[in-house]
């Protein structure tokens, strides 16, 4: 198949395909890490990542509509799952959720105190507005309601609407207005902003170029837009 999708230059990331080339290589974990730190905030310090082979969309939901997800280890032994979800529905909350049990299930039997249990934190990108999550950012922990106690700090989930996201090139300011703007237009881009100077979006620009997809790649993201395409609709 001839590589003509119009004038388009880069992947969309919120394809199975974009997302899994970019972020769920080895080779491409540093693009991973800045996101990961960007997102997690100031206090995120991720130096390295362990890639875990954790296949939590495939029995739970039908292909067109389930979250594509890369679940990791950081070297200081927190888990992390990085989510990207295309399609608003009704379940999308409830299923990450059981993510996060299953995750934290698994970690039981590998501790005697409890105590010991890792960090987790779940961060997901959603390309779709919610009533219930109508912020920019939505954190979610274990607090009490009235008096804000802790239960434990051992758990933040992190949702990001990415449509609610307004920004402009030109008013990016720091990282995560970086990151955001160029994540929602990537697929619009004819050239990435800010890659003379930065590395890991030089990086970005390379990988997710439409042009290095291989003849099979490019075919099943085809299949992957156009089945973004009819979502969307309807």
């Amino acid at each position: 198949m001839e590589k003509s999708n119009g004038l388009r230059t880069f992947i969309n990331p919120f394809s199975e395909t974009g997302f899994k080339i970019l972020f769920g290589q080895t080779k491409n974990k540093n693009l991973l890490i800045d996101l990961l730190n960007t997102l997690l905030g100031e206090e995120s310090n991720i130096e390295d990542i362990q890639y875990l082979d954790n296949e939590l969309t495939s029995s739970v939901e039908p292909r067109e509509t389930i979250i594509y997800d890369i679940c990791c280890l950081t070297s200081k032994k927190e888990y992390i799952l990085l989510g990207m979800q295309y399609k608003k529905r009704k379940s999308f909350f409830t299923q990450t959720l059981l993510y996060a049990a299953e995750i934290l299930d698994g970690q039981t039997e590998k501790y005697e105190d409890l105590y010991d249990i890792s960090a987790m934190y779940e961060v997901y990108l959603m390309n779709f507005e919610d009533d219930e999550c109508n912020e920019f950012l939505n954190e979610f922990t274990f607090m009490n309601e009235k008096t804000h106690y802790m239960l434990s700090d051992k758990f933040r989930m992190l949702y990001y609407s990415i449509p609610l996201f307004k920004k402009k090139e030109e008013e990016c300011e720091n990282r995560l207005d970086k990151w955001i703007y160029i994540l929602k237009n990537m697929e619009n881009l004819s050239t990435i902003p800010w890659v003379k100077d930065d590395p890991i979006f030089y990086k970005l620009a390379q990988e997710g170029a439409i042009a290095k997809l291989s003849e099979a790649q490019y075919e099943k993201y085809c299949r992957e837009i156009d089945q973004i395409k009819f979502t969307k609709e309807s």
